[in-house]
């Protein structure tokens, strides 16, 4: 269980242009069902500047097209402003999902470590899955003078990783120096592959 995570957040947590296909890895594992791909977003406020939150949602969007002619379930986490939320649960549902990419709005801080913790509990319960995880961010996430934050980062990468479940950083950043390096850390820190978005090409069938 990825109690650890959980345990050291404060409980009641609100729940709540586009990928080429081959950006997608499809894990292929004996005995398993189709591919569950959890996209968690960033939605915090330092995503508003230059539009990269109306890009995020793009990308998304486009990558739901390609996923979903595969018969690939998605999900949804958001973490912005006071809470991150369990958007959608997994569903084949392409309309559904792309509304709710659509809704979702800025906020000002930024919650990662919530949105973690719902990911892992959510993750948790789908042992037999075959599942990846897709995090659009630009490193940044709320932090405290303990360092606690970045414990539980790491914690989640380690939950990912010894489930093997395959996660990519997205980054979402501005694209500067400073920038970067945080978002690389940041993946360092998941085991995550990383992948700048502005690298993204936007005709998932091309």
């Amino acid at each position: 269980m990825p109690g650890s995570i959980l345990a050291q957040l404060t409980q009641g947590e609100d729940l709540a242009d586009g990928i080429r296909e081959d950006n997608i890895r499809y894990q292929k594992t004996a005995g398993r069902g189709r591919q569950n791909i959890l996209f968690i977003i960033d939605t915090s406020g330092s995503m508003l500047s230059e539009d990269r939150l109306a890009y995020v949602k793009g990308c998304v969007i486009s990558l739901l097209e390609s996923s979903y002619a595969k018969r690939v379930r998605v999900g949804i986490i958001s973490f912005g402003g006071t809470s991150a939320r369990l958007e959608l649960p997994f569903t084949s549902s392409a309309e559904l999902a792309a509304e709710r990419i659509s809704s979702l709005k800025g906020g000002s801080a930024t919650p990662m470590v919530q949105a973690f913790a719902i990911a892992a509990n959510l993750l948790d319960r789908m042992r037999d899955e075959d599942l990846s995880v897709y995090i659009l961010s630009d490193g940044r996430y709320d932090r405290t003078t303990t360092g606690r934050e970045d414990r539980q980062v790491r914690e989640f990468g380690e939950f990912l990783k010894s489930r093997d479940i395959p996660v990519t950083l997205i980054d979402a950043g501005t694209g500067r120096k400073t920038a970067k390096r945080r978002a690389v850390q940041l993946a360092v820190m998941l085991h995550a592959s990383y992948q700048p978005m502005e690298e993204l090409r936007l005709d998932p069938d091309s």
